[in-house]
């Protein structure tokens, strides 16, 4: 499957634009690739943010043929005015709705399963059981240790300000 060049243009400036928010322009394509090269069947996604990830992971899966993104959110860090300029024509006053036009949008309706609900951590464990009313229950998922560990870190470290070391 080929991916027309002004798609993925466009792809690009979206997260390049919107990424900045949480640092994941750049994490995004990476995420991308490794889609591409693992031909993952499920991916899940804990927080879903402005999309970027969300976008490129969905990107990989169309071009691969198969796969579903679960991606979980409720949208409650949706901040209409300090998102809005970003945002620009995709903004959308629910939380919902903007995710639903982005998936539009760039064609990836196909490749998305998004879970419009709070994400509810164990506090004992630092855990979530995310077949618990998240996905389907009938959802095969195999974790991969490692990228989720770089994940978390990437994500935490980029939150304090530093690098992944």
């Amino acid at each position: 499957m080929s991916i027309c060049y002004d798609k993925f243009a466009d792809l690009k400036s979206f997260t390049d634009r919107v990424g900045a928010v949480y640092g994941t322009e750049d994490f995004a394509l990476y995420l991308y690739s490794i889609v591409k090269m693992t031909k993952p069947i499920n991916v899940v996604e804990l927080g879903t943010g402005l999309g970027s990830t969300m976008l490129w992971i969905a990107q990989g899966l169309k071009e691969n043929q198969s796969g579903t993104l679960h991606t979980i959110d409720d949208g409650s860090e949706w901040n209409s005015d300090s998102v809005k300029p970003i945002l620009q024509e995709y903004y959308r006053d629910s939380y919902t709705d903007y995710i639903n036009n982005l998936l539009d949008t760039f064609d990836l309706k196909q490749a998305v399963s998004f879970c419009n609900k709070r994400i509810e951590w164990t506090k004992e464990q630092n855990n979530i059981d995310i077949t618990s009313g998240y996905i389907d229950s009938n959802c095969e998922l195999k974790y991969n240790k490692y990228w989720c560990d770089l994940h978390f870190k990437y994500v935490r470290n980029k939150a304090e300000g530093s690098l992944i070391n």
